[in-house]
């Protein structure tokens, strides 16, 4: 996925989600395949932190992404 097509989709959570009142983080997850550990949701403050995040993990292996935060 390019950046844009990451903050497209995250986008496109966000508005979803809140809209169906579901939980933000399951729903990342499943979408991009990623494991947001609990100590990085603390750390994510704003939509950017999450494209990062997303970015920055996506189409990682399970542990090496839970490593790297």
């Amino acid at each position: 996925m390019t950046p844009e097509q990451i903050i497209s989709k995250v986008d496109e959570i966000l508005i979803e989600e809140f809209e169906l009142e579901s939980d933000l983080v399951v729903a990342l997850e499943k979408a991009f395949g990623v494991r947001v550990e609990d100590k990085a949701i603390m750390a994510m403050k704003t939509v950017a932190d999450i494209h990062g995040y997303i970015h920055a993990n996506y189409g990682k292996p399970q542990e090496d992404a839970a490593a790297s935060k």
